[in-house]
């Protein structure tokens, strides 16, 4: 009798554990703690970079409202820099539209204008019920921003998208959708949301297994998010336009090795990847300025302006 009580002890602890986990997991997954603008300013100040400064050299922003497939209302700023073309900026899981303004200055001195918005969670757009998908529902809002994107600039203008971690997989999962994409640029993207979060829960040292699978039962019945469906790796198969593919050598975050996954399962037109020698999540930018915008701009230069 004392046996079976310990055994039912410890099934009752084992459960309530993993429980309790896979709860949280998938409360972080829509909910995820937000950067704010102080700490996005400190941390691109500190690398040598100062985006307030940057704005201010910008013409007056055009601020823009458009609605996405489900009612959701997304904000977002066009900087009108060049006529060579737009560039839409894609940010990440935690981040925010003004986080991307690091990119800004390369596709600036190449003669495009810009395009900074929110994620449906995020920045101007967040607290207004609607949540984080990982790329699931915000791939689509993008299709949104740059159907929009095309009725205020000439009809024929090149359009490029830049994302990065969480936005650059909306940006492999969107570009098929998108006509007449000049490029798009993939910083440290992830090649699966099922992978992604594998690896987050590798990494705090609990058994992924059953927690992942309860962890994506529960994201389907109270969130409505198919963790199955963002899967960026299957979508660049239907890219047709050229994909500079980027990431950070040992990023304990988004493992590198998810670059080489999206570059192989690209099959269709042009394709590069570089990597960095860069352990850390989406600051390569800053931590190597100037080969980031050379790469860039020899990337454009082949595979935009001459075409």
């Amino acid at each position: 009798m004392t046996i079976v009580v310990f055994l039912l002890i410890i099934l009752t602890t084992v459960v309530g554990f993993v429980c309790l986990s896979a709860t949280k997991v998938a409360g972080l997954v829509v909910h995820p703690p937000l950067a704010t603008r102080d700490s996005d300013l400190k941390k691109m100040k500190e690398a040598g970079f100062d985006p307030e400064a940057f704005l201010k050299s910008l013409p007056a922003g055009e601020s823009f409202e458009c609605t996405s497939f489900d009612g959701t209302v997304l904000r977002g700023t066009v900087y009108r820099t060049g006529e060579k073309g737009v560039c839409v900026f894609c940010h990440g899981w935690n981040g925010n539209s003004f986080e991307m303004t690091k990119y800004g200055p390369y596709y600036r001195n190449m003669g495009f204008s810009l395009v900074f918005y929110d994620h449906r969670y995020s920045g101007e757009n967040a607290g207004r019920g609607v949540l984080c998908t990982m790329g699931q529902n915000e791939s689509r809002d993008l299709v949104c921003i740059c159907n929009h994107v095309k009725t205020v600039f000439p009809p024929g203008t090149k359009l490029v998208l830049h994302g990065e971690s969480m936005g650059a997989s909306c940006v492999l999962m969107a570009a098929p959708y998108i006509e007449n994409l000049c490029f798009c640029v993939s910083d440290c993207a992830y090649s699966s949301m099922r992978r992604e979060i594998i690896h987050l829960i590798k990494a705090r040292k609990v058994p992924v297994y059953p927690i992942i699978n309860l962890t994506s039962l529960i994201l389907k019945l109270r969130y409505k998010v198919d963790m199955n469906s963002v899967e960026p790796v299957r979508s660049v198969s239907g890219i047709e336009c050229p994909v500079l593919f980027i990431h950070g050598e040992g990023d304990s975050f988004v493992p590198s090795t998810m670059a080489g996954e999206l570059y192989e399962a690209k099959k269709t037109g042009v394709r590069e990847l570089e990597m960095f020698d860069n352990p850390y999540h989406a600051v390569t930018v800053l931590r190597f300025p100037a080969e980031y915008g050379k790469k860039l701009e020899t990337f454009a230069k082949n595979y935009c302006f001459d075409r």
